[in-house]
């Protein structure tokens, strides 16, 4: 199974899960293949497509991070929409450092809608034959047609297998604690997993919460409430909450200081009323993104019962 080694140690096991990446070994080694590999004669493109958070920019980290990849490029450049966006502006190039094209770079590009492909192709137009023969490209979408960019065959990311996610919620979920030693426990998170779908965003936010308490009870009462919010979305949406495009913030753009976590430990302070923003989870490995949630408060219509004029029956004598 394409998992990776857990230490020994009951304590560091789910902390080395809370921030390895886990199940992607395979598709790592395909990248560093693309990378470490000889330059042909265009600038080579590698396109890794797959659904919104399913990995995709945790696992290009991770290639990031290796020795073998940061000795061998001079300079690594990270361009999201935006950059794409505003090439003409300097402050851009010089933030990016554009022009240092002529050393080896390792160029690593966001591509999330149909306009960032328009983009795209005008930052290749105007840098292509100023990028250094040596440099290489990798393209992260999740759009099909990303595909067609690529000067080798894309690099597809997929869920997890239910035995490999089975391993990493329980792994998190239990964190120090022998899991086959709370039987009771066991057979709710196997329920839990079932229900995330392979939702790496799902299972990080449900196993901190239950990681703070180990009574049947309470894990009864947040599988309780999975099962209710499955319900409501599927009767709201028609499908899946986790199958949904779900939209994710950056960081710089202020985090919220409720959470999911304190909400399902109903220790969290919400409005009365309105729109609010909840702090979903926050990633503790590179590349630290936070993923926010929108709530609504709707006040319910309270009416309060008319009163009725009890009639009054005469008796009629015979």
């Amino acid at each position: 199974m394409d998992c990776p080694r857990i230490l020994r140690q009951p304590y560091s096991t789910y902390l080395f899960m809370e921030r390895c990446m886990f199940g992607r070994h395979a598709e790592k080694d395909h990248i560093l293949d693309f990378l470490m590999q000889p330059s042909s004669l265009s600038l080579d493109v590698l396109p890794i497509i797959g659904a919104q958070q399913i990995g995709k920019r945790t696992l290009v980290e991770h290639v990031l991070k290796e020795e073998i990849v940061q000795k061998h490029f001079s300079c690594i450049i990270r361009l999201n929409n935006d950059d794409l966006n505003n090439l003409e502006n300097d402050s851009t190039i010089k933030r990016h450092n554009l022009i240092s094209f002529s050393e080896r770079c390792l160029i690593v590009v966001e591509l999330q809608h149909d306009a960032d492909l328009m983009a795209w192709g005008r930052f290749y137009s105007s840098f292509s034959s100023k990028i250094n023969i040596t440099s290489k490209v990798i393209l992260s979408s999740c759009m099909q047609k990303v595909s067609t960019l690529g000067t080798t065959k894309p690099l597809k990311l997929k869920k997890m297998r239910s035995d490999e996610f089975w391993n990493f919620f329980r792994t998190l979920s239990f964190g120090s604690e022998n899991p086959y030693e709370h039987q009771v426990l066991l057979s709710i998170a196997m329920e839990m997993a079932r229900l995330a779908k392979g939702d790496f965003l799902c299972a990080h936010i449900v196993s901190r919460v239950l990681r703070t308490n180990f009574s049947a009870q309470f894990w009864s009462h947040i599988l309780d409430l999975m099962i209710k919010g499955e319900r409501l979305h599927f009767h709201l949406f028609g499908e899946h909450a986790y199958d949904r495009v779900r939209k994710k913030r950056e960081m710089d753009r202020g985090v919220p200081t409720i959470t999911v976590e304190d909400m399902l430990n109903k220790t969290a302070v919400i409005p009365s009323d309105g729109n609010f923003e909840v702090l979903r989870w926050q990633s503790p490995i590179a590349p630290y993104y936070s993923y926010m949630g929108n709530c609504v408060v709707k006040k319910t219509s309270q009416f309060a019962p008319k009163e009725r004029c009890l009639k009054r029956k005469r008796k009629t004598g015979l």
